[in-house]
């Protein structure tokens, strides 16, 4: 749940902080999106997904519904944030 993958999340990032950590979310019960977020929001760097969420089993998180998530709502510093306003004028 996305909760726990919030905690956890940031648990790992304070014990390898040296590193990147990241994060890959099937949509398994509907939460890609939300674990993903929670992961990126408790300091994960990198998010893995597919566009519109298309993939394997039940699929993948959503980088159309998380990178604009990402940069409007948690005000994460995504390296597309000048170019979101011409997709979404």
């Amino acid at each position: 749940m996305p909760w726990d993958v919030g905690s956890i999340t940031a648990k790992i990032v304070n014990m390898f902080h040296d590193v990147s950590i990241g994060i890959h979310a099937h949509n398994d019960c509907g939460m890609a999106v939300s674990n993903s977020v929670m992961a990126a929001k408790n300091g994960a760097g990198m998010v893995q997904g597919t566009i519109n969420g298309i993939g394997e089993r039940t699929g993948n998180a959503d980088l159309c519904s998380i990178v604009p998530t990402l940069a409007l709502h948690v005000g994460s510093n995504v390296s597309c944030l000048n170019n979101l306003q011409n997709i979404t004028t």
